[in-house]
């Protein structure tokens, strides 16, 4: 049986209707995950300070941490405000954050920190403040990658020698038994790889 819309010009069977009401159902999913960074920010369940924080109204956001706000506050899927913004490349968010005593070794619930970000975004300026804050360099996630690792595989020559003179231990592995040069080796880039040799 065929059914029809009054402003259609043809005949919609059943199974185009569910087409279309599953289509008008996945689109706006679809739409807000074309941004992954910022997917999860625009939930209406997502905290204040987190929506703060995203917005990037960076005097807003610290009177309102000043104001009794706790800085280790996280997301609605477990990131510490200092991964979130170490994974957005807000170094304002940090360097604020930080002011505000958060805990600079928080990891989220796959166990990376905000360095670990920090080194995976290529992202020298927020690793600089972290590791000046006192981050460990030698954190591992639940896979046991640290931020050298990340940093080797993503290519980022200034973040390796930082994280280098900042004591990160290129000996270490994995839970698959990668070191740091394994990882680096994977990235491709020759110069890490000789720092990353030298280091061991």
């Amino acid at each position: 049986m065929a059914f029809s819309l009054p402003s259609a010009r043809f005949p919609l069977s059943l199974t185009t209707l569910r087409r279309v009401a599953l289509g008008a159902v996945l689109l706006p999913a679809v739409l807000l995950v074309t941004d992954p960074a910022r997917a999860e920010m625009d939930l209406p369940l997502e905290s204040p300070i987190v929506k703060l924080m995203m917005s990037q109204n960076w005097p807003e956001f610290k009177r309102t941490l000043m104001g009794g706000t706790n800085a280790n506050s996280t997301d609605q899927s477990k990131q510490p405000l200092l991964v979130l913004a170490a994974r957005n490349n807000m170094p304002q968010a940090v360097e604020i954050l930080l002011e505000q005593q958060a805990k600079i070794d928080l990891q989220d619930s796959f166990g990376n920190s905000a360095l670990l970000w920090a080194a995976d975004q290529n992202n020298v300026e927020i690793l600089e403040k972290l590791i000046r804050a006192g981050a460990n360099v030698n954190l591992q996630n639940r896979q046991g990658v640290t931020p050298l690792m990340r940093a080797a595989e993503k290519g980022s020559v200034a973040s390796v020698e930082k994280l280098l003179k900042s004591g990160a231990d290129a000996s270490i592995n994995d839970y698959t038994g990668r070191d740091a040069l394994s990882w680096g080796q994977a990235g491709g880039n020759g110069k890490i790889q000789r720092l990353l040799e030298k280091a061991r």
